[in-house]
């Protein structure tokens, strides 16, 4: 869950609670950061959003694992925080057209953390369109949420070359819960984080390490809306990783 806290005088008591209330989202490791808003309120975590690689799905009898680290932040006209995470993803060829799986990612934020995962469906729309499509949730000290994401990745696929470049198009939303998984608070229990809506436009490049593995670089922004508020902010986030492509049959 992440919160928003406005900028004011730097005392020391608000250095420490903007340290803990600093939170980031990396989607598949790096991901988007949020915050905290204004007045402290909080809004729901999104599944990881870091696309990490290009428009190409996993073949059949395949595996692709990957591995992503990264950092991000979110920033809104008074709040502002960030963090740092790492991501974990397994895909299976399914067909020559789809592969499915599922990302998992931690976040540090302070003194706390957040864990967030999805699984996950891709399409082969085209030789360089992927469709994806996942439902997940996340979980931290503060309550939990459920949501998804729908992302639609282009760019060259040069298997003869050393370098592919990528870019996607991930629009996502999240709903809160608190710890009782409640939408409402009912008595003696903390009220649910708000709603939250996101799109976000990613940029990356992938390099041919070996045949079967490629290092990952991706950079994205993008904007957040939390409900409860009506507040719009802005999100950000950098991320390194690499992919391995392994033959199920070797």
């Amino acid at each position: 869950m992440y919160r928003l806290e406005k900028r004011s005088s730097i005392s020391l008591s608000h250095r420490r609670m903007a340290g803990r209330l600093n939170r980031i989202l990396l989607s598949p490791v790096f991901a988007v950061v949020l915050v905290a808003l204004s007045g402290c309120t909080t809004f729901a975590p999104p599944v990881p959003l870091m696309t990490l690689g290009g428009p190409k799905t996993v073949a059949p009898a395949h595996w692709e694992l990957g591995m992503a680290l990264g950092s991000g932040g979110v920033a809104f006209k008074d709040a502002f925080g960030g963090g740092t995470g790492y991501l974990a993803r397994w895909r299976t060829g399914i067909s020559s057209k789809f592969d499915a799986g599922f990302d998992v990612m931690g976040v540090q934020h302070g003194e706390n953390g957040t864990f967030t995962f999805k699984p996950a469906v891709r399409y082969q729309a085209t030789d360089r369109l992927r469709i994806e499509a996942s439902v997940g949730g996340a979980s931290d000290s503060d309550g939990k949420s459920i949501g998804g994401d729908l992302a639609f990745v282009t760019g060259t696929v040069r298997e003869n070359r050393p370098w592919n470049f990528y870019g996607a198009l991930r629009f996502a939303g999240s709903l809160g819960f608190n710890d009782k998984y409640h939408r409402t608070a009912r008595a003696g229990e903390n009220g649910p984080p708000s709603d939250a809506g996101f799109g976000l436009l990613s940029l990356g490049s992938s390099a041919h390490i070996s045949p079967t593995s490629s290092f990952v670089t991706e950079t994205g922004f993008g904007l957040v809306y939390v409900r409860k508020t009506g507040e719009y902010g802005q999100m950000y986030y950098l991320g390194i990783g690499i992919l391995f492509d392994m033959d199920r049959k070797n």
